[in-house]
């Protein structure tokens, strides 16, 4: 079982999910990062403006339908 990358509150990310990539900031991260709540400006899947995942073995995934989900780390905000 391999460890998420470290995510804390505040982070630029990039969050890939339901075939989209969107910029997303971190709004709350457990202290081993295996929990997040991601928040956008976007609709992705059926989420509008924030997303729980949860780290499962290798991969994070939606919270309640298990899509796998890609979170990056980004450089600032695509919007400034």
């Amino acid at each position: 079982m391999s460890a998420p990358e470290t995510f804390k509150q505040g982070d630029n990310v990039h969050v890939t999910a339901f075939g989209r990539t969107v910029f997303a900031w971190v709004l709350l991260a457990s202290g081993n990062s295996e929990s997040l709540m991601l928040g956008f400006d976007a609709m992705l899947g059926g989420y509008i403006g924030s997303m729980p995942l949860i780290w499962n073995v290798d991969r994070f995934e939606d919270l309640f339908t298990g899509e796998a989900v890609t979170v990056e780390h980004a450089l600032g905000n695509p919007n400034d």
